[in-house]
């Protein structure tokens, strides 16, 4: 896959996610309003890359946890992929139960552009905290294949090096047995770079008070000075 080069708006932020409520309706026709008001690429819209959507928790000031990340390695257009995947991250992600309206204070989102995709020349031919991996490779045991992908920040954030990455990346792909060093070097391994953009709540709430005059209002959350 070729690596597109992107020019983005500098005040681009996640303003196109629109934050996960139990109400799934509410919160599908709120997307939809403002993927198409606020998504100012320079880019043209109808524009296909692969993307992700992660969603993260924070509380009382300490480290943001993960509530949800679901994307594509595929291209799509950005504001149907954006849509879809903004959602599906934030209700369908099979490690969380479904973001709750309670949360919408906490929560920020992060959208990862994937671009400059390569093939890498074996399984340590990338840099940590630059490049996202997708690995495949054939699963000895059940000569099945199996593949698995990591964002660039992964990596970094877990404090791994470029082989407990890999390990980790096998085992969340499904494979339990011995992990070797001749299954490592027959790993196929290609390597992209990302760029994010991130939105806490309270962000997206000024923005909203800014231009509607008034902070949103979603079913179920409770009101407040974000």
């Amino acid at each position: 896959m070729v690596g597109t080069a992107l020019s983005f708006d500098s005040n681009f932020f996640i303003q196109a996610a629109t934050w996960a409520v139990s109400d799934t309706a509410i919160y599908s026709n709120s997307i939809v309003e403002l993927c198409l008001a606020l998504f100012h690429l320079t880019a043209p819209l109808h524009l296909s890359i692969p993307l992700f959507v992660t969603w993260k928790k924070v509380v009382n000031g300490g480290e943001p946890r993960l509530r949800g990340c679901i994307g594509t390695l595929e291209a799509r257009f950005l504001i149907s992929g954006f849509r879809d995947y903004a959602l599906t991250s934030a209700l369908r992600d099979r490690r969380f139960p479904p973001i709750q309206a309670k949360e919408l204070p906490y929560l920020e989102c992060t959208v990862s552009i994937l671009t400059d995709y390569e093939t890498a020349l074996h399984y340590l031919d990338w840099e940590i905290g630059k490049h996202g991996i997708i690995i495949e490779f054939t699963d000895p045991e059940f000569n099945s294949k199996r593949s698995a992908t990591y964002l660039p920040e992964v990596a970094a954030h877990e404090g791994w090096t470029k082989m407990e990455t890999i390990d980790s990346l096998m085992r969340k792909a499904g494979y339990n047995g011995t992990i070797t060093e001749s299954l490592r070097k027959r790993v196929r391994l290609t390597r992209y770079q990302s760029t994010l953009f991130t939105m806490h709540y309270s962000e997206y709430a000024a923005y909203v008070r800014t231009t509607r005059g008034a902070a949103p209002s979603v079913a179920g959350a409770k009101p407040g000075n974000y």
